[in-house]
């Protein structure tokens, strides 16, 4: 099983919640491999994902293949956010 650990977060509202969220991803630590948590953490900072307009299906907005080419730019930048911030900090 890959899944080491779950962050459940909880508010009276969703930017309240979005806010504990990123505040929680950016203080996790696991020690010893690398994790996801800067791909998590730049998602929860992408606009379309606070406006609920990212779906289980955002992959495919990466890959283009959107309806919202927004939505897919957003995404776009937070994986390639994500990618710079992991490779710096090797």
């Amino acid at each position: 099983d890959p899944m080491i650990a779950k962050l459940i977060v909880w508010d009276e509202s969703r930017p309240r919640a979005l806010a504990r969220l990123k505040r929680a991803l950016a203080d996790y630590r696991i020690a010893g491999l690398t994790t996801n948590l800067p791909f998590l953490h730049a998602l929860a900072s992408v606009p379309a994902f606070g406006e609920e307009r990212v779906h289980v299906g955002g992959h495919e907005e990466v890959e283009g293949a959107a309806p919202d080419p927004a939505v897919g730019d957003q995404l776009r930048g937070a994986v390639d956010g994500a990618a710079a911030r992991h490779d710096g900090a090797r």
